[in-house]
């Protein structure tokens, strides 16, 4: 069956030698893992927190968000936002007070949103087939777009947000600015 202890961590890696250095506790089911903020995020498919591991000592601090396995987390210096597949809200963090700042009504089943460079959020939201924008100066959803079955995940890059549409053949782009 394997080690479980491997289910309740994540470790830093060496790249110079691809060795582990350092295993980190971090709940007893660790998801999707981020950097920013001065900080590694680690998702939780189990209880009410995520985790914010310190670079600078591996030491892990579980961040209580009021979801249900939080295992979905977008990073940017100014906000966490955390969605959980099993609801219905992204919640955002101040990454300096580590607390709770918003709770955002999205679509059902949001995970892996991208924050994209003018600072909105776009949550994919599989359990309905859209995708929710957040404007993160109001922490008010300001559209939803229906874009097909499974939307997951969304990422930023080259100025836009980009949402595979796993029920389907196509990638959903969002211009944003």
């Amino acid at each position: 069956m394997g080690d479980q202890r491997v289910q309740r961590q994540v470790s830093r890696i060496d790249p110079a030698t691809n060795t582990i250095v350092a295993r980190i506790k971090v709940g007893r089911a660790p998801r999707q893992v981020r950097y920013g903020a001065g900080a590694i995020w680690v998702g939780n498919n189990s209880g009410t927190s995520i985790f914010r591991v310190d670079p600078a000592t591996d030491k892990a601090r579980p961040v209580p968000v009021g979801l249900f396995s939080p295992d979905s987390i977008a990073v940017s210096d100014k906000a966490i936002w955390v969605t959980s597949g099993s609801d219905v809200l992204a919640v955002r963090l101040d990454p300096r007070t580590l607390r709770v700042v918003a709770r955002v009504k999205v679509g059902l089943g949001p995970g892996n949103a991208a924050i994209a460079a003018d600072g909105s959020v776009f949550v994919p939201n599989h359990g309905d087939g859209t995708v929710s924008r957040i404007d993160a100066t109001r922490n008010k959803v300001v559209a939803t777009f229906e874009v097909g079955p499974y939307p997951y995940p969304a990422a930023a890059a080259f100025g836009d947000v980009w949402v595979p549409v796993s029920g389907g053949t196509t990638v959903a782009r969002f211009h944003v600015g």
